[in-house]
């Protein structure tokens, strides 16, 4: 379980790559984007000191879903293979419980939103069946859940 150094701007892990390494950053701070460099990159998350990333591809072995990034002046990282990180799990319960805690409140975070945009479109669904005006709060949750998706997706909005 090697240390690392990197400075800002470095790309730590790069989207659509097949690496087998998971990082745990031990100081500075990471930016997760999507489609970094290009002109529709999009920033999705930002993660710091104790966090976990590129988890997702040691555990499927599929292509990373996006880039990590260095946003601080620099960041030091634990780096885990696939060997040393079976290793872990054998010799470190207390590592690979903060990495599933990680991963079950990001899964959480993604479980909420997913209810809360589900109950968006059931009102929209419901307004429009009822001929009625939507509330204001119905209008906020379509706004937000397109804003996020448009932001996801790098689709452009259109006219309300």
């Amino acid at each position: 379980m090697d240390s690392m150094m990197f400075k800002r701007g470095d790309v730590v892990v790069r989207q659509g790559a097949r690496e087998n390494w998971m990082y745990q950053i031990l100081s500075g701070s990471i930016g997760i984007y999507k489609d970094y460099g290009s002109a529709g990159e999009r920033k999705l998350a930002e993660l710091g000191v104790g966090d976990f990333f590129g988890e997702m591809e040691l555990i499927e072995d599929t292509p990373r879903s996006a880039s990590g990034v260095v946003i601080s002046e620099e960041a030091e990282l634990r780096q885990y293979s696939e060997d040393n990180y079976l290793d872990l799990i054998e010799k470190n319960p207390v590592q690979v419980y903060l990495i599933m805690k990680q991963l079950t409140e990001r899964l959480r975070k993604t479980t909420q939103d997913f209810m809360e945009a589900c109950k968006t479109i059931h009102g929209v669904l419901k307004t429009a069946s009822s001929h009625e005006e939507p509330s204001r709060e119905l209008l906020e949750n379509v706004r937000k859940f397109s804003g996020i998706y448009q932001e996801i997706s790098g689709e452009k909005g259109g006219k309300e």
